[in-house]
């Protein structure tokens, strides 16, 4: 009871639970908060931290067909991707310096275009003008980031404290 004989608002109870998997009754705080149910996962803690890491052992490692099917999506990804160059239209003049664009790529880098072929907001040419070079990292970080602007620069802050 609070002042003047009034009951408290928010009461303090000591909430137990039993986890789904070790079966041991636990106190409240020793389980995730989660948006089902109860609002509290049906597993402690220790328990799904595990069970998460056996979900990636068995995604990644073990599961033969892990690696079969990833391949199989990033295939069908870029073939997306060259249907999207091939489809347009570029003329003869613009083969030629695109060619020589790419056999000039320096050393540890590649070509990259400023807005991307494909993403959601945008889909750029592929034309001299949009073409640019970048090294592996940079270009991973970039990825299909457009940011509006004709530079499309801004994804270069995601670089600041990534280390290679």
């Amino acid at each position: 009871m609070g002042k003047r004989g009034r009951a408290e608002k928010h009461p303090v109870i000591d909430y137990h639970k039993v986890c789904l998997k070790c079966e041991v009754n636990k106190p409240i705080d020793l389980f995730f908060k989660v948006r089902i149910q109860d609002g509290y996962c049906p597993y402690c803690n220790d328990c799904d931290r595990e069970r998460q890491r056996s979900k990636k052992r068995v995604g990644r490692n073990l599961n033969p067909d892990y690696r079969a099917n990833r391949n199989k999506l990033m295939r069908y990804h870029n073939s997306l991707r060259r249907k999207s160059v091939k489809t347009q239209v570029v003329s003869e003049s613009h083969k030629s310096l695109i060619k020589e664009f790419y056999n000039n790529t320096p050393e540890k880098m590649v070509v990259d275009h400023v807005v991307p072929l494909v993403s959601d907001d945008v889909c750029g040419l592929h034309v001299p003008w949009n073409l640019q070079y970048l090294d592996n990292h940079q270009n991973s970080v970039k990825n299909n980031l457009f940011d509006g602007t004709s530079n499309n620069e801004s994804w270069k802050q995601r670089l600041q404290g990534v280390s290679y």
